[in-house]
C-alpha cells in the first residue's frame, strides 16, 4: 500500500499551556500511532492569537491507517484546542 504525508495544525487549549508541553503531548501520540510506523518530517511552532503557539507538524505513514483517529487522539489531550489537517497528499 502507498503512505501518505498529512499536515496537522494544533492549537493549544488556552494561553496557559507552554509550547513545550503541547509539542511533548502531540509527539508523544504521533510516535505511537500507526503501530509506531510514523515518519515526523517535521514539528514546529507557529505563532497564533493571543501570544499562543501553534504546532505545526507533517507525518508520513501507510494510508491503511486514515487520519481520523489520529486527529481524535491529538483532540482528546487536554493541552489541544483544536486539531485541523492542513495538507494530505498520498504518496
Amino acid at each position: 500500500m502507498a503512505d501518505v504525508i498529512v499536515a496537522f495544525r494544533v492549537m493549544p487549549v488556552d494561553g496557559e499551556v507552554e509550547y513545550s508541553d503541547l509539542e511533548s503531548a502531540v509527539k508523544k501520540v504521533v510516535e505511537a500511532y500507526a503501530e509506531g510506523k510514523v515518519d515526523i518530517r517535521s514539528m514546529e511552532s507557529e505563532p497564533a492569537m493571543f501570544g499562543m503557539s501553534s504546532c505545526i507538524f507533517e507525518i508520513q505513514y501507510d494510508e491503511n491507517f486514515g487520519c481520523e483517529n489520529l486527529e481524535n487522539q491529538l483532540d482528546a489531550l487536554e493541552v489541544t484546542g483544536t486539531v485541523s489537517v492542513t495538507k494530505m497528499d498520498r504518496m
